[in-house]
């Protein structure tokens, strides 16, 4: 076991399976930025390049593009398990190529997607944290697969939220000896600019009067995009005409049927027109101050919701399924609404309701921004993790 002398600064090295800047991709990137560099040295592998890639390395953090082995459902049949092996193999002497030389205190593997730093660290005998963001329910197997890969590989289990902890703990109760729970944290990266929100309405054709109700996010099954369209043809059904609708985002890598589906379902509806679709954007703040009410209606339990929290950053109003880690976040009536998940009448009147009170609209956003600077602070976030690995690197 490797340990660290008092005051010898701690290299931790980061594993994840993404370069993109979606929601987990988002949280590991705030967590390197912010760590104290007096303390702890960070150097991140990553699959391949992308924006992550460019902006961790505009801040000075040391990132390296290495083959890294990352399990989806296809890994649990005997060719993907296969393709697995030969990933962690070769994961395994490219990590020792960027290690070579340098003591490596901790190993922080972020998402349960990728097992190399899990195993890795294990052959080396270094102190491993899996940072877990997923909840999954089905296959059961896979799931307990899953919970015995963290009970035998992690030395600390970090959830995202309570409803995260309980999913894992409940498939293998041994795990509650190891676990804590730390909420993502955020801070805002730009200031509120009233002008910029306004311009983004005018771009995208909103005009003065009418409501912007926006997801934002992943267009894939479970995050309840079709959802939103339902519920929005049934408001038009009802004659409501002056509620635009916002979708931004994209579809995972080789998975764009979901949004050609998605398009497909808009076009059907009689309220096309009142439809903006937007793949994924940096400024997404901008966006933020454009928008009137947030809504996350995932159709599965969110692990987290960061969507949630930046919405309630920006002072919007959340309408949010009433499942998953998203119960750790919005107060229902008090920072948000929430809605029984799936259920279209649900969301359809929140969004009335909303979209018909600016002054309730108004008080649910400043109060939603005073629980996400008080519970959710990107500083809070950090101090939780660097006592983490303080506490494993001796």
């Amino acid at each position: 076991m490797v340990t660290a002398r008092k005051g010898e600064t701690r290299r931790v090295l980061f594993v994840h399976h993404s370069a993109e800047l979606y929601g987990s991709d988002k949280v590991l990137l705030d967590l390197v930025m912010k760590l104290d560099r007096g303390r702890f040295e960070p150097i991140v592998l990553l699959p391949s390049n992308g924006p992550l890639v460019d902006r961790m390395a505009s801040f000075g953090i040391e990132v390296h593009i290495v083959r890294l082995a990352r399990i989806s459902r296809n890994s649990f049949n005997l060719l993907g398990f296969g393709r697995l092996f030969a990933d962690v193999y070769s994961s395994i002497a490219e990590i020792d190529r960027v290690t070579k030389g340098r003591k490596i205190h901790c190993v922080h593997s972020n998402t349960l997607a990728v097992v190399s730093g899990a195993i890795w660290s294990f052959l080396r005998d270094i102190p491993h944290v899996w940072h877990v963001h997923e909840i999954i329910l089905k296959p059961r197997l896979v799931q307990k697969g899953l919970a015995l890969l963290l009970f035998l590989f992690a030395d600390t289990i970090v959830y995202n939220s309570n409803a995260t902890r309980d999913t894992w703990v409940s498939a293998h109760a041994s795990l509650a000896s190891k676990s804590v729970v730390v909420w993502n944290g955020i801070k805002r990266t730009t200031e509120l600019a009233a002008s910029a929100g306004q311009g983004f309405r005018d771009q995208i054709g909103v005009a003065r009067g009418e409501v912007l109700v926006a997801l934002v996010g992943r267009i894939n099954r479970w995050k309840g995009q079709e959802t939103f369209v339902d519920a929005a043809t049934l408001l038009w059904a009802q004659g409501f005409r002056n509620i635009r609708y916002l979708i931004l985002g994209g579809a995972p890598p080789s998975q764009d049927y979901y949004r050609d589906r998605l398009l497909a379902r808009i076009h059907k509806s009689p309220a096309v027109d009142m439809f903006v679709v937007l793949e994924f954007r940096e400024d997404v703040w901008t966006v933020w101050d454009a928008v009137d009410i947030a809504v996350v209606p995932s159709i599965d339990p969110e692990p987290f919701g960061m969507v949630a929290l930046e919405a309630m950053t920006a002072k919007k109003p959340v309408i949010a399924a009433a499942h998953g880690g998203l119960t750790d976040i919005v107060k229902h009536d008090e920072t948000g609404l929430l809605i029984t998940p799936c259920d279209i009448s649900s969301l359809a009147e929140s969004i009335k309701a909303l979209a018909h009170d600016a002054h309730r609209r108004t008080t649910l956003g400043e109060r939603g921004f005073v629980r996400a600077q008080n519970q959710f602070s990107l500083e809070r976030f950090v101090e939780s993790f660097q006592d983490i690995y303080l506490a494993m690197g001796g």
